[in-house]
């Protein structure tokens, strides 16, 4: 669905599967260092950690 609504607008999209009801873990890596911009149900510490 994220695909459909905003493929064009994206380099990448990676697609999980179906990750139930609790949200998706959102990593912003436009910048020079990762930025975790929402915490959710993906484990994002290895990315914090170069922060």
């Amino acid at each position: 669905e994220i695909n459909a609504v905003l493929g064009h607008q994206l380099d990448l999209v990676i697609d999980g599967g179906f990750c139930g009801f609790e949200g998706t873990t959102v990593i912003d890596l436009t910048q020079e260092l990762p930025m975790v911009t929402r915490q959710g149900a993906g484990d994002a510490s290895a990315f914090s950690e170069l922060a």
